[in-house]
């Protein structure tokens, strides 16, 4: 078994992606229960928000409609 060489910009690249990846993007289930939370929230502040940590008011796509497939 040979070792095989990876550039280390390859792996600082690759893990850049993936913790961009997985700060910004929400699985579905999260979404869905955010949306309810911030339906069922009586107090403005806290709807505001539950509001932006969806991206609603900035325009972020913060879910994904597939798996691995962000929309």
């Amino acid at each position: 078994m040979s070792i095989r060489e990876i550039p280390a910009a390859a792996i600082t690249d690759a893990v850049e992606a993936l913790c961009i990846e997985a700060n910004t993007r929400l699985p579905a289930d999260v979404k869905a229960a955010l949306d309810a939370a911030e339906a069922a929230e009586p107090w403005p502040l806290a709807k505001e928000t539950l509001g932006l940590l969806q991206g609603h008011r900035h325009g972020l796509r913060l879910y994904r409609t597939g798996p691995g497939r962000p929309h």
